[in-house]
């Protein structure tokens, strides 16, 4: 027989679940407040610009430069890579990345080139298939020929490229499948390759810095580079944190922070090299087969600023979208995407966050900056209505999209798009 009664019994409890979780979320908040001193010093570092970086792929042909402030940027898929660098030995080609690396002085933003793809005729494995050509995942059959591409590159850029990158999410070939893996040689192959990098850029300038592999997966790629020797040959841990939701960014970052306490580096700086979401539609199985796919625009937006927020309080020293093309639409005019990203630019650059909280579905995050303070508050469940603590003092509200607006106390609607909100009415800008 049909229960019939039985969904809308269900819902009503559902929606006292929610009532509850919220009301006790207020009364968590309103404790934290009271007890905490409203002036206690402040040990995390204000965000510089440097800390948002994104991708541009096509910045000196028919991208617009970005309209957002931000302040690193990743050159890869920029078609500036060893195999299109140097298509043949000794024969090279750098007018793309001089216009990128002065485009890159113009704006005051920092590049960094990650070191990859082996072209055909350097390659140990030249017929193996690769997305960008024959052999660009295999590791050079000579680590004479990477160490001249290194030179080439650090001598060329001196003094305006303060980052190397070692390669883009290498699979291991000894170990486990490579098809399509962007590196298929050995744990061995990519120490080598990361200690000569060191060694022959140092050689040239000794303030050129070497950052890790992005590595991606479960971490255990990162943890055989680090044990195998790679820790005494990079200044940066690198990860990319792809992820299915922000929240679960953080737990991936907790668990490189172990690996990287175990290895023995946990002093080094951590950067999110790359990270990014798909907006598959609201019809498709999410995350999808990449695990991370939105159903919408609105909800790529949120995790955007939820991203870059958990990442600051994580403690990650750059985070590296990818990628702004991907959120323009074919008329190259931004959509919601790209918008999030300048608003998260917007209230976190030269920011404090002194720690996030979670309480049940409820998530906050304290800034400060220039002695003014704000909260991002949002839900990781369903919607509901909550009231600021009193201890706040909330006097404006800023919502991601559309025109902030003056508080007067009474209840405010919390889903997944974080809201800020403020000690005093001025525009929250950096």
């Amino acid at each position: 027989m049909p229960r019939t009664g039985w969904p809308r019994a269900h819902a009503l409890a559902r929606h006292l679940r929610w009532a509850l979780a919220a009301g006790l979320a207020v009364a968590g908040l309103a404790a934290a407040a009271a007890e905490a001193p409203q002036n206690a010093p402040l040990s995390a570092p204000p965000l510089d610009a440097r800390f948002f970086g994104i991708h541009l792929h096509r910045a000196d042909t028919t991208t617009p430069w970005p309209f957002v402030k931000f302040g690193s940027w990743r050159l890869w898929d920029a078609g500036v890579d060893w195999a299109k660098l140097e298509p043949m030995r000794g024969r090279w080609r750098f007018d793309k990345l001089d216009r990128l690396m002065a485009l890159a002085q113009v704006h005051e933003v920092e590049p960094m080139l990650t070191l990859a793809v082996t072209p055909t005729w350097a390659a140990a494995r030249p017929s193996e298939p690769f997305v960008y050509g024959a052999g660009g995942a295999s590791e050079p059959r000579d680590l004479a020929d990477w160490e001249a591409y290194v030179r080439q590159v650090a001598t060329r850029y001196k003094g305006r490229l303060r980052h190397l990158e070692i390669w883009n999410e290498p699979k291991y070939g000894d170990i486990e499948p490579t098809k399509g893996a962007f590196f298929s040689g050995t744990v061995k192959n990519l120490v080598d390759l990361a200690c000569a990098a060191r060694r022959t850029a140092r050689a040239v300038d000794q303030d050129l810095r070497i950052v890790g592999p992005g590595f991606t997966g479960a971490g255990d790629r990162l943890e055989r580079f680090l044990a195998a020797g790679g820790k005494h040959c990079i200044d940066v841990v690198a990860f990319h944190f792809y992820s299915a939701t922000p929240e679960k960014m953080q737990q991936r970052i907790a668990d490189v922070r172990q690996i990287m306490r175990a290895q023995g580096v946990a002093h080094l700086p951590l950067w999110n090299t790359e990270q990014g979401y798909e907006v598959l539609g609201p019809d498709a199985r999410l995350p999808g087969p990449q695990g991370i796919g939105v159903a919408d625009e609105a909800t790529e937006a949120a995790y955007i600023v939820r991203s870059f927020a958990l990442a600051a309080d994580a403690g990650l020293s750059r985070f590296h979208f990818y990628s702004w093309e991907r959120m323009l639409d074919k008329s190259l005019k931004p959509r919601r995407g790209a918008l999030a990203v300048a608003t998260a630019v917007r209230w976190l650059r030269g920011a404090r966050l002194p720690g996030c909280r979670a309480l049940d579905t409820l998530r906050v995050c304290p800034l400060e900056r220039g002695g003014r303070k704000a909260w991002l508050v949002w839900t990781t469940g369903p919607a509901f209505e909550w009231r600021a603590p009193p201890a706040w003092q909330i006097k404006a509200i800023e919502p991601m999209e559309g025109p902030g607006r003056v508080h007067h106390n009474t209840p405010l609607q919390i889903d997944q798009a974080p809201l800020l909100l403020k000690q005093d009415v001025p525009a929250w800008l950096p």
